[in-house]
């Protein structure tokens, strides 16, 4: 058997795929009656974006949340506010934004109960989801 030299191909090189994204360990959050990006919100985001620019088909959901202080009507506003934020964060990071969808949930769902000033600041955050 022949070695290989410089020049030849030993064996033909596997395809590299991008790697999957997952959205659940990048949730960012907020702080209280803010819907301002902090550097750790900007560095999720730009995870983000990176992985939306390696997988051109995937679309994505922003789930802008509230914790249960205010009325309803303020907090759904206020977790719009903090999708579309988000949302135009991305794009300016060269998101097309037709990928990107946003939807406020307000204090409709907690990720923890409201019952102690930690689980509320818990609860002020994005959250993405893969869309098709």
């Amino acid at each position: 058997m022949k070695a290989s030299g410089p020049g030849e191909d030993a064996a033909p090189k596997a395809e590299t795929k991008p790697a999957p994204l997952a959205l659940n360990a990048l949730r960012i959050q907020f702080a209280f009656d803010d819907y301002s990006l902090s550097a750790r919100s900007k560095e999720n985001l730009e995870k983000i974006g990176t992985r939306m620019k390696q997988n051109p088909h995937i679309k994505i959901q922003i789930q802008g949340n509230t914790c249960d202080i205010g009325t309803s009507e303020y907090n759904l506003a206020l977790g719009d506010r903090r999708a579309v934020s988000a949302k135009e964060y991305l794009a300016a990071l060269g998101v097309e934004a037709s990928r990107l969808a946003t939807i406020s949930y307000g204090e409709e769902k907690p990720r923890v109960p409201n019952s102690d000033e930690a689980n509320r600041s818990l609860n002020r955050r994005d959250e993405f989801v893969t869309i098709q």
